[in-house]
């Protein structure tokens, strides 16, 4: 899509349409500029979604005020709460009725994207596959799960920043296990093993599957 973020948000916002709403999360200056420019161009009416604080987040959601209004979801990250700004000011200009919007905040899901799953041990699944996405993962780990025992298992693609990633996750686990998803484009897991094992003690596994059973033995409880 380019390698700038402007030129990144100028391939983004060719899909505003003439005189069609369009509603932008918190964006940088330089990326909000050209969303702006656009919708402009297009006669598009513009609502950026409302600032967030966030009020209390624990390992089975996130309550934050959205603007004005307090609402509450069961996810984890700080960058939910902006998805969630969003979607909440989605629903303003629809103008649904506030408290069913508030309800269906409380029952959302987002499969794969930092989901807490209770259980003996306790697992939290993350899908991030880039230097943001893992900061997200790691900055959650150390804020909601400081006193746990990580064992992480990991498979990623081998196009992606691996070299930046795996470290980054290495640095706050007791154990890093290696693995493949079966994909070409999979990194091998002897190289997630050794980039890890930099870092922290590490492993590695054929298989999810494999690498799962190798972590439950594992002395971790996250």
């Amino acid at each position: 899509l380019g390698n700038t973020l402007a030129k990144i948000a100028t391939e983004k916002a060719g899909i505003i349409k003439r005189g069609v709403p369009v509603i932008v999360a918190r964006q940088k200056p330089e990326v909000y500029r050209v969303i702006a420019e656009k919708a402009e161009e297009m006669a598009a009416p513009l609502y950026p979604a409302p600032d967030v604080e966030p009020l209390h987040q624990d390992k089975h959601g996130t309550k934050f005020l959205c603007g004005e209004t307090e609402l509450e979801i069961p996810l984890l990250g700080d960058y939910q709460m902006e998805n969630a700004a969003a979607a909440w000011e989605i629903t303003r200009v629809l103008k649904l009725p506030e408290d069913a919007v508030k309800r269906a905040f409380r029952r959302v899901s987002w499969v794969g994207r930092l989901q807490y799953i209770s259980g003996n041990p306790d697992y939290l699944i993350d899908a991030g596959h880039n230097p943001g996405g893992i900061d997200a993962l790691c900055k959650t780990l150390r804020e909601l799960f400081s006193d746990r025992r990580i064992t992480a298992v990991v498979s990623m693609m081998k196009d992606k920043d691996f070299g930046v990633c795996i470290p980054e996750i290495a640095k706050i686990a007791a154990h890093v296990i290696g693995c493949t998803v079966g994909l070409p484009r999979s990194l091998q897991p002897e190289e997630i093993a050794k980039t890890a094992g930099a870092y922290t003690k590490a492993d590695w596994c054929e298989d999810v599957q494999g690498a799962l059973e190798m972590a439950r033995k594992d002395q971790g409880n996250l």
